[in-house]
């Protein structure tokens, strides 16, 4: 019996939609040290040129960065508020990662709406974010969230920062392929760029 449920446990598994293609992806975490790279103009001119370079390697099709790779962890988490929500009404346990537009390309992430990041975000650019599609149908299943401005704060006051929503892509399992998967926000590295990133090539 238990070798009958733990093959059907695996049989189950082996159908699930991860939400991306690990085929020909290989993911390599790096901790710059913090006294070289003590800007964040210097940690993002790091990663831009190593992604150049791997661009031009024979046999490599796309590179991207991201905090956090799927099926290992979601993050921190967050309580959020959108500033059109009334007085009382908030979001709470969304996961928060940072990735760039190539990661997307490079794990075939699909965009469903709106637009990924460019270089027009930047560290002196307003913040802006995206959703999964998990997030999209709990808190914004009756209009459009392209547009929506949110605060990770319960309540927000003048010291918060409000990013806008410029796109949904698809839900990735964050955590396992047995655990479904969590709501999602992703900001962009170019505008909160950390020293401890995945390189992934495809």
């Amino acid at each position: 019996m238990g070798a009958g449920l733990l093959v059907r446990s695996y049989w189950k598994l082996t159908r699930v939609n991860p939400g991306f293609d690990p085929a020909g992806v290989l993911a390599v975490q790096l901790n710059l040290p913090s006294l070289k790279y003590d800007s964040a103009q210097k940690v993002v001119a790091f990663y831009d040129e190593l992604q150049q370079r791997l661009r031009a390697l024979p046999g490599v099709s796309a590179t991207g960065l991201t905090e956090e790779v799927p099926l290992t962890s979601w993050g921190w988490t967050s309580q959020f508020k959108a500033q059109t929500w009334p007085a009382g009404h908030y979001g709470s346990e969304v996961a928060h990662r940072a990735t760039n537009a190539g990661y997307f390309a490079a794990m075939h992430v699909p965009l469903l709406r709106g637009r990924t990041f460019g270089p027009e975000d930047g560290l002196k650019s307003p913040p802006v974010v995206l959703i999964n599609q998990s997030l999209a149908d709990q808190y914004f299943r009756d209009q459009d969230p392209v547009g929506q401005r949110v605060a990770f704060d319960k309540i927000p006051d003048s010291a918060s920062t409000w990013y806008a929503i410029i796109g949904v892509v698809g839900d990735e399992r964050q955590t396992s392929l047995g655990a479904e998967t969590k709501i999602q926000f992703t900001t962009d590295f170019a505008q909160n760029p950390g020293n401890g990133m995945y390189v992934v090539v495809h």
